[in-house]
């Protein structure tokens, strides 16, 4: 349970960060930002395996990039469960998922270097 409140720290910080960057990303506030980090996190462990899991022979076939998709749609459907918190569509929240990944892997390597 640590875990998915810790990341859910980080994931509203990003979140926050890329509604500054993106204006077809809007987040209400610090709340809106870190129910959905939690939401998140929540369906990144739930629901997007599965969804790895059954477009992997368009992945495949797209060399990879159809993951990018994935990632949209599953930060779109945190955008939808999540009050105040909305992203343009889909090409908005493929973005925002990209962007997502870029700064998670740099607040990641950030935190692990000071522990």
């Amino acid at each position: 349970m640590k875990g998915i409140f810790s990341r859910a720290i980080v994931y509203a910080i990003i979140l926050y960060m890329i509604s500054t960057l993106m204006q077809s990303v809007y987040i209400g506030g610090i709340g809106a930002a870190f129910l959905g980090g939690i939401i998140l996190s929540v369906l990144n462990v739930l629901v997007k395996p599965f969804l790895q899991l059954i477009s992997l022979p368009i992945t495949v076939m797209t060399l990879g990039f159809f993951s990018l998709i994935v990632n949209g749609i599953v930060f779109g459907l945190a955008a939808f469960l999540t009050p105040q918190f909305s992203v343009g569509g889909l090409g908005s929240a493929t973005l925002a998922a990209l962007l997502f990944t870029i700064f998670n892997v740099f607040l990641n390597g950030a935190l692990k270097e000071e522990e």
